[in-house]
């Protein structure tokens, strides 16, 4: 009797579990609804407020910017900005503005909407976090409503680079956020752009709906659901389940898991440089990075083509000792080759080196030399975890110890934010500008530079670039700014990643190298 309630008992579940999953496959393949899963949650969607690209992936669909990205991302092309052009002033810069564009609530956007956008992030009182990067490369002083559809961007001074930096101004109508709590912003968002905001079910799903009265016409996808899944066997099974349209943040060797008559992997090159950085905040190993020689014997002493080999396959490159991409980067400058000798030579000539025999360099008074390296446990880099610790094991073969520390994400992003970075040494990546000057800046002592590495001469450099608009005289700026990196090395420099998406088969949809999902773009396969 027990056996036959057991055996009845194991069918009823079986059935049970095959009736979920087929209506959770029937849900998800939903002709009006897509859904996209991150590895990490979004938890804001105020977008002066981030700097995380989980939140970035959704509010970017749901603000226009005056300028955008075209769908290839090769050049900028018009969004509610019709044109910038700069005008006999060099520190005056015209906008006109799209005529009818409309917020979500109604608003019609214009001049005073686009123009508080721009002021409100100014306002000394605004503190807006997410912003700062965007606030140092803009050098923006104010925006002046000319007429209601036409503003004036001021410059505290000339700035040839500031139209690459408007993809990341995010235009809000005025009335609707000056009638608001900063909580509500938070969890409130409207724009103006191709979706808007239906739920914000923080832990659980943000729904976003087709605006259908978006100026350049309605997305062919009704509805969009964003859900966060860290574990990437769950979000693989997801995508064979039907469950998921898009997956974040897989990897080559996951392939052979994904059901082809469902879903298929998608590889993109992406513009995300992966790197390690060195802190010079203030904490217990703060001195023992102060020279740079211990810096480049770090970027010596590991074998990272292996490493980059072994753990995400061929296609993936070791990064040249530079920020900079192509065509204003230096072809002269190389990856840091592996030479354990030369790092070991390098230590010792800062004073550190093995004193007892045991093979690894110890401080002057015989302890052994320790650094720390900490990495988040769920920042969404692919393999982030695993490179990490190859990293660190390379290093102790070399005969350096270095202990790799696990942090929850949001601690690393608030001791980042309020100079508390308690190591030596933390594993982040960075996105990109269209022209390199943003992507180089983060290391000035004015601007993001979370690192708060400080150099006077690199300030000065790209101080002068920032302020140049010769063509052959930038590119002469940047080689001098790229000798400087390489030279101080403020970071252990590793590569570009190679970003690998989920993507179910009833979808029209193609990655873009900046993470963002373009969601405008896409459309039914079938």
């Amino acid at each position: 009797m027990k056996m036959k309630l057991w055996k009845s008992s194991v069918v009823t579940t079986l059935v049970l579990v095959l009736v979920f999953m087929g209506f959770s496959h029937l849900y998800a393949a939903d002709k009006d609804s897509i859904t996209i899963i991150q590895a990490a949650e979004p938890v804001t969607l105020n977008p002066l407020m981030s700097i995380s690209m989980s939140n970035h992936n959704v509010f970017d669909n749901i603000f226009d910017t005056l300028l955008r990205y075209n769908n290839d991302v090769t050049g900028l092309e018009p969004c509610v900005g019709l044109s910038m052009t700069l005008t006999k002033d060099p520190k005056v810069w015209e906008v006109k503005i799209r005529p009818g564009v409309k917020a979500h609530n109604g608003e019609v956007i214009d001049a005073e909407d686009v123009a508080w956008s721009f002021n409100d992030v100014l306002d000394p009182n605004s503190k807006p976090v997410g912003m700062k990067w965007v606030q140092s490369n803009t050098k923006m002083e104010k925006a002046v409503v000319i007429d209601p559809l036409t503003v004036h961007i001021h410059t505290t001074e000339p700035n040839p680079d500031i139209r690459s930096f408007m993809t990341r101004w995010y235009v809000r109508p005025k009335d609707y956020y000056t009638s608001i709590t900063p909580e509500e912003a938070a969890r409130k968002a409207v724009g103006s752009g191709p979706y808007k905001l239906v739920k914000f079910t923080k832990g659980d799903r943000i729904v976003l709906e087709a605006n259908k009265d978006y100026w350049e016409g309605e997305p062919a996808v009704e509805q969009v659901v964003f859900r966060s899944v860290p574990e990437v066997s769950a979000r693989i099974a997801e995508l064979n389940t039907g469950g998921a349209d898009i997956v974040y943040t897989l990897a080559p060797d996951l392939a052979k898991r994904i059901d082809n008559k469902v879903a298929r992997l998608q590889p993109v090159q992406g513009y995300r440089r992966i790197y390690i950085q060195f802190n010079f905040t203030e904490h217990k190993e703060v001195a023992l990075i102060q020279d740079k020689r211990v810096r480049l014997a770090l970027n010596y002493g590991v074998d990272f083509q292996n490493t980059l080999d072994s753990l995400l396959g061929p296609g993936v490159s070791q990064r040249k000792g530079t920020f900079i991409n192509p065509p204003v980067s230096d072809p002269r400058i190389k990856p840091f080759q592996y030479n354990p000798q030369k790092a070991l030579s390098l230590m010792k000539e800062a004073g550190y080196y093995d004193r007892n025999g045991d093979g690894y360099v110890d401080l002057p008074d015989g302890k052994r030399y320790e650094l720390t390296l900490q990495y988040s446990k769920s920042s969404g880099y692919l393999k982030g975890s695993e490179i990490v610790q190859a990293i660190c094991a390379d290093w102790q073969k070399t005969g350096i110890y270095v202990e790799a520390e696990p942090v929850e994400n949001s601690i690393l992003r608030a001791n980042t934010r309020q100079r508390r970075l308690p190591t030596a040494m933390t594993f982040r990546g960075s996105g990109f500008c269209m022209t390199g000057q943003g992507d180089i800046s983060q290391f000035c002592s004015f601007s993001t530079n979370f690192g708060y590495w400080v150099n006077e001469t690199y300030d000065k450099t790209w101080t002068a670039l920032s302020l140049t608009f010769d063509d052959q005289k930038r590119k002469e700026i940047f080689y001098d700014l790229e000798k400087i990196m390489q030279e101080e090395a403020p970071i252990v420099f590793l590569y570009m990643q190679m970003e690998y998406y989920g993507v179910g088969n009833r979808l029209d949809w193609t990655p873009t190298p900046i993470e963002l999902p373009f969601l405008r773009t896409a459309k039914w396969a079938m």
